[in-house]
C-alpha cells in the first residue's frame, strides 16, 4: 500500500526544494568580479542541486498533469537554464573552484 501511495505521488515537496534552492539559497552565493558574477562551488552546487529536484519532480509527477505542465516544466527548464549559464560563467571568468 505504502508502495502505491508513492509512486502516486505529484512531487509537490521536491518542487518546492528545487524552487528554493535556485531562488532562494543561490542568490546569497553570488559574488562579483570584473563584469560577470559567479555564485562559486556553492552556487553551482545549489544550482545542480535544483536543477536535479525539478527534474526528478517533472519526470516522477505522473498524477497531477496541470501541476506538471504548468509549474514544474517551467521551473525544470529555467533552473537547468540557470545551471548552464552559471557553468559558462565560471568558466568564463576561470573561477572553477570545485577542482
Amino acid at each position: 500500500m505504502a508502495i502505491g501511495e508513492k509512486q502516486k505521488s505529484s512531487r509537490v515537496g521536491l518542487t518546492a526544494v528545487a524552487a528554493a534552492l535556485a531562488f532562494g539559497f543561490y542568490p546569497m552565493t553570488i559574488a562579483p568580479t570584473v563584469n560577470l558574477s559567479n555564485g562559486g562551488a556553492l552556487g553551482i552546487a545549489s544550482l545542480v542541486g535544483a536543477s536535479v529536484c525539478a527534474w526528478y519532480a517533472f519526470a516522477c509527477n505522473r498524477v497531477d498533469s496541470k501541476l506538471r505542465v504548468t509549474v514544474q516544466l517551467p521551473l525544470t527548464a529555467l533552473v537547468t537554464y540557470m545551471t548552464i549559464a552559471e557553468a559558462v560563467t565560471q568558466y568564463r571568468s576561470g573561477h572553477w573552484l570545485w577542482l
